[in-house]
């Protein structure tokens, strides 16, 4: 979103209501083309029609554009950067977005662990107990059966924007075949900048997170990125993430924690 007429009282009120809204997974103040990224997750094209529009509603004052993107497949890679070293784990398919969800019943107590560890996934197997009132042997056995489910799917941290610059950079070429899929999924793959590629459609192609020590660095990357893809490449538009007031991939139905009898 690109913003306008936006005062101090203004941005406290969006913060506020996207932090609150369940369908909210993350959401970026950027400096650049766009003021603001927001990470919606909904049921169905429906559920997510009418949470923009209530949005779109509610601070039509404060949006002068947009632009939407439906996320297809996403990669994530490790922090290679950090130790200074090439690239070599696996990188983490999180492509859920283009499957059939298969619903799954879960009871309170995984639900509670689950709302628990997107809140802090830090928290120990004895943290967690206490907060539940069940053993931590059972706490244990509930997350490795929730990791073999493919439920958990992993674990992350979140590195302070003001120690390591952070870029969103969104690729549009003017065709993509499979040869430039390839081309810029392995490109992602083998560059420790790069944290994770999303592919989309919409307005853009895929979308790059990029962290990087200096702001030298990441002028270092985009000119090898302008380079590398010169022939396809159409459009790049970066955006550096100021702040990231909320991230969580479990935004829904969050519960409400008691301890369990």
């Amino acid at each position: 979103l690109t913003l306008r007429n936006l005062t101090i009282d203004k941005e406290h009120e969006i913060r506020t209501y996207l932090k609150e809204n369940q369908h909210v997974t993350t959401f970026n103040f950027c400096d650049g083309v766009y003021d603001l990224v927001i990470g919606l997750i909904a049921k169905d094209n429906s559920s997510l029609y009418k949470e923009l529009t209530k949005f779109y509603s509610d601070f039509s004052l404060q949006i002068r554009s947009k632009r939407i993107l439906n996320i297809v497949d996403v990669k994530s890679y490790p922090r290679d950067y950090l130790l200074e070293k090439k690239r070599s784990l696996i990188p983490l398919n999180r492509g859920f977005h283009n499957e059939i969800i298969k619903e799954v019943k879960l009871d309170k107590i995984n639900l509670s662990i689950l709302s628990l560890l997107t809140k802090n996934a830090r928290l120990s197997s004895t943290e967690i107990s206490r907060k539940l009132n069940i053993s931590a042997t059972s706490v244990i056995r509930r997350i490795k059966s929730m990791q073999k489910e493919k439920i958990i799917n992993g674990y992350s941290i979140h590195l302070a924007e003001k120690f390591f610059p952070t870029h969103i950079v969104m690729l549009e070429f003017n065709h993509i075949s499979s040869n430039i899929e390839k081309k810029i999924l392995s490109y992602a793959a083998n560059n420790n900048k790069i944290t994770y590629i999303a592919k989309t459609f919409g307005e853009c192609d895929f979308v790059l997170n990029i962290e990087t020590r200096n702001f030298q660095e990441y002028r270092t990357l985009i000119i090898d990125i302008k380079s590398n893809f010169s022939k396809h490449l159409y459009g790049l538009i970066p955006l550096l993430i100021l702040d990231t007031p909320k991230l969580n991939f479990y935004p829904i139905h969050q519960t409400k924690l008691t301890k369990l009898k």
